[in-house]
């Protein structure tokens, strides 16, 4: 009777329970699992459930045969109970297990067997269902007679091993269904031939042999079998020959590298599958290590990995440990390079790499011998040096430190060379490029008595020394996109070391040169410090012990112009000094000095400012000088000095007034200047304001002018005080004998002599003086212009117009007081005698009307005439009416003058300074008796009438050109409305108005 063997199965346990006399065989298949010649009284049905049209059927299978005896408890003999695992679901090609079509993973005798089945028939459906629930199927196989499990691209020789199968999870089949669960196999075989491992990514493999030597192994396949998972054990090789090939693990990649390997051992955990290799060692050509953010290259290597460590994919056809994780990675290369979020950070010929990643990874790199960096000018390798970095990092993040021993640190205009260590310290980055690595720097160098040296400029100036202790804190900020453009960034007061002066030249200050320095303080940054590989900006401060400094230059003016001070300027009791990185210079920012006898003198035949004064070939000598600076600024103190010169003068701007002369005598009881720094480039002190003590000045050839035209010159003059200062005026006096003076210009010409000018100034300054003064003036000779104002209109201008006319006035003698307040200079005196005369200096015309009248006004007028009849009015009159016009009579004037003359002379004349209302002052000429000349006018009056007759027209005309040339003197001398003759010398002396 031919029947599926699940039904085949119930149909005998159904038979047996009716009539057991004869045993049976009966085979059962699930899936991929088939159990051939099962006794009949080994499969009981525990029981049978109707549920509609659904049955369900419990049964319990159990086997146990002895090879070894004949089963005597049933005393029939057959074919021992059998199992076949075949590797996907078989063809049905009959009703046995023997006549399964299919390739066979696993066959053997079965010893034991426990077997709880489910089976569930439905009505109308042919196909039960068979479940096994999980922990419900248990086989011991006594031996194997047949079975290659694939395994990692290799295969386990099953056969002549004990094996022991089980469920770990329900089996559920139905013929012509995909069934579900797995079944585990544990076996004693322990030897994996060809199984296929690689380590690079192309999946180049080689073949191994694997062997368990600690145990069993188990196996795990599923109810369709798929594939055949290694589940549970250990499987181990020591005998791997070298192979050439490339490889890209967590933490480091290799091409074209030569690979030998100690040993290899599989794990297997609960069906967690980790690959385990020691001794991974390898050569190799172009490869890097690597970490988030963070990797080094190299060209070639020789290396070793102590551990490499991956996961399996239980599914995995081949051992694949690509991408494993690494622990304890060495490595020692040429040719390398280390970059940061993809920016170089690092190159050198040859440099060893170590680390791990094992969940919390290290790489740690350094660069042995002479390195290059993006920062190369920042941290100068020797042939000593190294560069080491060390990341920590996770799966997206690394932190990155490092540190920089035996290199010398260098920012531009400061070189410490030989540091011991250079901390980089710790700093985040991640996969991804970042736009701006910010790194931070430390430098904490103990105090020590060793080789460690500095210098400080690179340009001009050059201070050797010895480096006793370095603090620096800051940070290097590289842009990714450009790392050319890294900056250093300290802090203000994070910058320092002691350091002791061997050598010191070519180092300017104060305009001289420091010839002996000896720095008693810590160098310290003032100043926030950036540095780039181009330039550097900030200042390092230090306290001077002791500071000598020769040809120190001075600015006690406000131009460019300096005095240089000698002997040699020297510092003992401490100073405050600067050097600015910017502009590689000096600068003394405190201290105090004093000379016993000092000298200072100009540059040869340039003008050099003191004070307001510019003096030609200046040379000072000074008894004492003492100076205290701080802040920038500096005051100086010069005591009993003597000045000699060619030639000194003062100069103003285009409205001032300057003067000069031969430097015959000068001394200056004391000179006080405030002096600062012209600015960070130039340490040359400029002047701020300078106060004059007890000082005494003669001049010789003495000259004065102004903008305007006027020049003074004098044979002789002395200015001497007590007070000279910006603001403070006290006890001036300024004598000028023998002076002339004189005032040209295109429209007068004024000439003076000056027998003696005198002032005493008491107080005040110098913007508003006050004092007194006297004046004599003699041999004067002025011609001024005085236009003489005509009292009538014209036409086509404004009323009042003037004639052209000039005023020459001469005066043997002026003699004047003077008062000067806040200021400004008013004074009185008299001229003896004085005269003046006025002549014409142009022709003078203007037209206006001299008669305009009405005769006869317009005039009205009405009349009647007779005009043309009509048929009702044959004889009537028309009206007409029209108007006359008026009869005007209009003569026009011209005035003609082509000459004036007047004369005027005083025997004594009032002179007035006074002041004119807009902070000026004007000199007033009050005649005391004065003898007028009739004023002469050269002129004529021309008339043209307008009426309506020509005849009239032409009768005036005539009688004007008969009176009209030329009028009487006399005549016009008595026309006083027409002119103002007091106002002749209005425009040199000032009105008449206000004479006493």
């Amino acid at each position: 009777m031919n029947l599926p063997s699940y039904i085949c199965a119930s149909a005998v346990v159904i038979l047996l329970s009716a009539a057991p006399a004869q045993a049976t065989m009966t085979d059962l298949t699930i899936g991929t699992i088939c159990i051939g010649n099962i006794p009949s009284e080994s499969r009981v049905i525990k029981k049978i459930l109707q549920e509609n049209d659904e049955r369900y059927i419990y049964e319990d299978i159990s086997i146990n045969y002895d090879s070894q005896k004949s089963s005597k408890s049933i005393k029939t003999k057959f074919d021992a109970p059998i199992i076949r695992i075949f590797k996907e679901i078989p063809e049905a090609g009959g009703h046995e297990c023997s006549e399964l079509k299919a390739k066979v993973l696993l066959e053997g005798t079965i010893e034991r067997a426990q077997i709880a089945l489910e089976r569930s028939e439905e009505a109308g459906e042919k196909r039960a269902i068979l479940r096994v629930k999980a922990g419900g199927f248990s086989v011991t196989i006594g031996r194997v007679s047949a079975g290659l499990a694939p395994i990692f691209g290799g295969s386990i020789n099953l056969s002549g091993s004990k094996a022991w199968i089980e469920n770990p999870s329900q089996l559920l089949w139905q013929e012509g269904r995909a069934g579900s669960g797995d079944l585990e196999i544990t076996s004693w075989a322990r030897i994996v031939s060809g199984a296929k491992f690689t380590i690079s990514e192309n999946n180049q493999t080689i073949q191994l042999d694997l062997s368990s030597k600690g145990g069993n192994i188990i196996l795990r396949t599923p109810l369709t079998g798929r594939y055949m998972q290694f589940y549970d054990g250990n499987l181990k090789s020591t005998q791997v020959k070298s192979w050439r090939t490339g490889y890209n693990f967590e933490s480091i990649g290799v091409k074209n590298a030569t690979v030998d390997i100690d040993s290899i051992e599989i794990q297997a955990k609960n069906g967690q599958v980790s690959a385990n290799v020691t001794g991974f060692k390898f050569q190799s050509g172009v490869g890097r290590v690597f970490s988030p953010g963070f990797n080094s290259s190299f060209t070639s290597s020789y290396g070793k990995i102590d551990r490499l460590h991956k996961l399996i994919d239980k599914t995995s056809p081949i051992l694949n440990l690509a991408g494993a994780s690494t622990s304890s990675l060495r490595l020692s290369a040429k040719g390398c390079g280390t970059k940061i979020s993809g920016a170089q950070f690092g190159k050198s010929s040859e440099c060893v790499i170590s680390g791990s990643i094992d969940g919390s990874g290290r790489l740690d790199v350094v660069h042995s011998g002479r390195f290059e960096s993006v920062w190369g000018s920042l941290l100068l390798p020797t042939d000593k040096s190294s560069l080491k970095w060390s990341s920590r990092f996770d799966k997206h993040h690394s932190q990155i430190s490092g540190q920089v021993l035996q290199a010398s640190f260098a920012m531009s205009e400061l070189l410490i060379k030989s540091v011991p260590t250079v901390d980089l310290q710790p700093f985040d980055v991640t996969d991804l490029e970042m736009l701006e690595i910010v790194m931070p720097i430390g430098v904490d160098m103990a105090p020590t008595s060793g080789d460690l040296t500095a210098r400080i400029g690179d340009r001009e100036v050059i201070i050797n020394g010895t480096v006793r202790r370095l603090f620096l804190n800051g940070k290097i900020v590289i842009p990714s996109v450009d790392v050319e453009q890294w900056r250093i960034e300290i802090p203000r007061g994070d910058l320092q070391f002691s350091f002791g002066v061997d050598a010191i030249e070519k180092a300017p200050i104060l305009g001289g040169v420091a010839n002996e320095l000896t720095i008693s303080s810590d160098v310290v940054n003032s100043l926030p410090v950036v540095s780039t590989s181009r330039r550097s900006e900030g200042a390092l401060s230090f306290q001077a012990g002791v500071l000598a400094i020769s040809n120190t230059k001075w600015r006690l003016g406000t131009d460019d112009s300096v005095l240089e001070l000698s002997p040699l300027l020297r510092l003992d009791s401490g100073a405050a000094v600067t050097f600015d990185l910017a502009s590689s210079r000096l600068a003394l920012e405190a201290g105090t000095f004093s000379l016993a006898v000092a000298k200072m003198a100009s540059q040869p035949s340039v003008a050099t400012r003191i004070g307001g004064l510019n003096v030609i070939d200046a040379a000072l000598s000074i008894q004492s000088l003492t100076g205290l600076i701080g802040g920038g600024e500096a005051t100086l103190d010069l005591r009993n000095v003597s000045v000699n010169a060619k030639r000194i003068s003062t100069s103003g701007d285009a409205t001032d007034s300057s003067w000069s002369g031969g430097l015959e005598r000068g001394h200056f009881g004391e000179i006080v200047s405030l002096l600062r720094k012209k600015s960070a480039k130039d340490s040359t002190l400029q002047n701020l304001g300078t106060a004059l003590f007890d000082f005494s000045l003669a001049l010789t050839d003495a000259e004065f002018g102004d903008k305007k035209g006027l020049s003074f010159s004098a044979a002789n003059m002395s200015i001497s005080g007590k007070t000279l200062t910006s603001d403070l005026i006290e006890q001036i006096d300024i004598e000028v004998v023998n002076a002339n003076i004189s005032d040209d210009k295109a429209d007068s010409k004024i000439s003076l002599s000056v027998p003696r000018l005198k002032v005493h100034l008491n107080d005040g300054t110098l913007q508003k003086p006050n004092g007194v003064g006297e004046l004599h003036l003699a041999a004067i000779d002025a011609t001024v212009p005085s236009p003489i104002e005509v009292k009538i209109s014209c036409d086509g201008m404004p009323d009042f117009q003037k004639v052209p006319a000039k005023a020459h006035i001469v005066a043997p003698s002026i003699v004047m007081s003077l008062t000067v307040k806040n200021g400004q200079i008013t004074g009185q005196g008299a001229a003896f005698p004085l005269s003046a005369e006025i002549k014409g200096d142009g022709r003078y015309e203007c037209k206006g009307v001299a008669l305009d009248f009405v005769l006869v006004g317009p005039k009205r007028w009405r009349t009647e005439y007779p005009c043309a009849g009509t048929w009702n009015d044959p004889i009537r009159t028309c009206e007409a009416w029209g108007e006359t016009p008026a009869i005007a009579v209009t003569i026009d004037y011209v005035y003609i003058i082509e000459n004036v003359y007047w004369s005027m002379s005083a025997p004594v004349s009032y002179i007035n300074i006074v002041p004119d209302g807009s902070g000026n002052t004007k000199l007033k000429v009050c005649p005391k008796v004065t003898q007028f000349s009739p004023l002469l006018v050269d002129g004529s009056v021309f008339l043209t009438p307008r009426t309506p007759s020509e005849l009239f027209n032409n009768f005036v005309k005539d009688i004007g050109n008969i009176v009209s040339r030329p009028f009487s003197a006399s005549l016009l001398s008595q026309a006083g409305t027409l002119f103002a003759a007091y106002n002749v010398v209005a425009a040199w002396f000032g009105t008449y108005e206000g004479c006493k």
